[in-house]
């Protein structure tokens, strides 16, 4: 619940922060800047990146070049920045599960998510949406529930790896609820999202943004999102909570950081960056369509929030009794 007094809060402030002028105590930058997305393209990280960084660039006067560096559940790509080194011009789209519940899967991850990176904002936070592939004759959150029990093991869920929000989404409905899925961990949304489609997957519980289109087009059927309330790109679908299973409470966040040691005043140049983007009204339109809630807070801010979610995770890790590996 903390997270979500949090981004109440923080979305009064973001407005402040974006009107406020960003230091200057250099000529910062004076070169193009490296974002990266540790994740495949197609997915909600690379949408979101890229999204974003065409906005914010128009602000920094500089250009600022998308790359793509997936594996290890965003680990990969969130480890180059962490050891970049070049004081603000490299900059990650963290989310929950690289910056929040990646300490609580890996035992020998290359990075510590509050040592070894320099918060910029966090951008926003969007619900997971619970889904099945219509072929199945489910058509709510019970019905599920009475399947998966009457058929425990036969059901199946894509993650994008393990200790993702898809994974640990999951994880915390069969704890929940006491069902049994079978995990199948892809290397990111977009191919999973073809074998959901096709059949070969039967549900999931992924970002907003990478499902809607396909909720919209009847290709697959919400049962739930996974926020404590519902959302307004999805007003007609319940909470999982609502639905009936007590206490769930799922959401991602999505949040910009730069390498460690990155001069202060460089990163309130790059939050200023960036909140004015997420503000631009057509950016704007298209991220409430996706379901996101825009923050947009300042560095320390997104700092605070960042350890209450690594401790709310790391409590949900252990619940569903998910090891370090």
């Amino acid at each position: 619940m903390f997270l979500k007094k949090m981004i109440w809060t923080m979305s009064f402030v973001a407005g402040a922060a974006v009107c406020a002028p960003a230091a200057m105590a250099d000529d910062f930058p004076t070169k193009p800047i490296t974002w990266v997305s540790p994740w495949n393209p197609g997915g909600a990280n690379d949408t979101l990146s890229r999204a974003i960084a065409q906005e914010a660039e128009k602000v920094l006067g500089q250009p600022i070049a998308v790359i793509n560096r997936p594996g290890a559940s965003g680990t990969i790509g969130s480890a180059s920045v962490a050891t970049a080194n070049d004081n603000g011009y490299s900059v990650v789209l963290g989310s929950t599960p690289t910056h929040a519940t990646a300490p609580h899967i890996y035992a020998n991850l290359p990075y510590d998510p509050e040592k070894d990176f320099s918060p910029v904002t966090m951008v926003g936070s969007v619900p997971n949406v619970l889904v099945v592939n219509p072929k199945l004759d489910i058509n709510s959150v019970d019905e599920l529930i009475a399947y998966a029990k009457a058929h425990p093991g036969e059901l199946n869920y894509y993650s994008t790896g393990p200790g993702t929000s898809q994974h640990l989404s999951a994880a915390l409905f069969e704890n929940l609820t006491g069902v049994k899925m079978e995990h199948v961990p892809y290397t990111g949304s977009a191919p999973a999202m073809v074998d959901l489609l096709a059949g070969r997957i039967d549900l999931a519980f992924d970002n907003m943004n990478t499902v809607i289109p396909h909720i919209e087009a009847g290709s697959l059927r919400a049962l739930g999102v996974t926020t404590p309330e519902r959302s307004d790109a999805l007003p007609d679908v319940p909470t999982i909570a609502e639905a009936g299973v007590d206490g769930y409470d799922a959401s991602v966040w999505f949040g910009v950081f730069a390498a460690p040691g990155t001069a202060p005043e460089r990163l309130d140049i790059l939050q200023n960056a960036i909140a004015t983007a997420l503000q631009t009204p057509a950016l704007a339109e298209r991220l409430n369509t996706l379901g996101v809630r825009v923050i947009a807070n300042t560095p320390a801010e997104f700092s605070k929030i960042q350890a209450s979610e690594i401790t709310r995770w790391g409590e949900v890790a252990k619940a569903a009794g998910i090891e370090l590996r």
